[in-house]
């Protein structure tokens, strides 16, 4: 009598399959979703003469892995449309997920740094539109300064730049914090630039350690002043 394999065993390599399917279509499906978002913030502010920066590596991070739960919650949904038992206890989850993670994911992306012909404007993680636009002429002066993580400090990566505004009415802000979406050096250069276009006094607390010898690096031409003003925006 020729051996027989048991259903169940036939039917794993197939639930095996189904699931592997669901996974991959909610992770393009999330992707697809992750790109559309990001793309609709940047067209939202996307206006001539204005640099529009937002968000942080950890915020895209998290608006991913929202959308992915996000997409799992739904696909399950419809797996358990039948099991009402289930569904609901799944359902009360959700709600709890989403009413938490959903203002978290506007947060996210309502931290940005808007650089227009009119003045800058930078909104801190976990504030809503709390900030006001700063014209130029509200800005007192840039202020260039340094942490030092590795001694002795010879490279770029020794050394953590401090990018700091100072305003006439007593605030600062430091660009280059831990939540700033302000982290790519081309970003750093255009929007130093502008500065200078504008004329914001540029004051260096100190000068660069004299073992640091990354002459290429951005932050030594930033400290020996080797960029030139943005004219490209008259």
């Amino acid at each position: 009598m020729p051996y027989m394999i048991p259903i169940k065993k036939q039917q794993q390599p197939r639930k095996l399959l189904r699931r592997l399917m669901t996974g991959c279509s909610i992770f393009v499906l999330s992707f697809l979703g992750w790109i559309g978002f990001i793309y609709l913030q940047q067209t939202t502010h996307a206006e001539p003469d204005q640099v529009y920066i937002m968000g942080t590596i950890g915020s895209y991070v998290f608006v991913f892995i929202f959308l992915l739960l996000l997409l799992y919650f739904i696909f399950s949904f419809v797996k358990l449309r039948c099991q009402p038992e289930r569904l609901k206890r799944r359902f009360y989850i959700f709600v709890a997920f989403y009413l938490i993670a959903s203002p978290l994911v506007l947060l996210c992306f309502d931290n940005y740094l808007l650089v227009t012909a009119k003045g800058i404007h930078y909104n801190p993680f976990l504030t809503v539109e709390g900030n006001k636009i700063k014209e130029w002429n509200q800005i007192e002066k840039l202020v260039l300064d340094y942490e030092i993580k590795n001694i002795p400090p010879k490279t770029h990566e020794d050394l953590r730049l401090r990018y700091m505004l100072y305003f006439k009415d007593g605030s600062t802000v430091d660009l280059n914090n831990v939540n700033s979406p302000l982290y790519k050096k081309s970003e750093f250069i255009t929007i130093h630039r502008v500065l200078l276009k504008y004329k914001v006094p540029i004051q260096i607390m100190r000068p660069l350690p004299p073992s640091f010898q990354d002459k290429d690096s951005f932050i030594y031409q930033l400290f020996h002043q080797q960029y030139r003003p943005d004219d490209s925006r008259r």
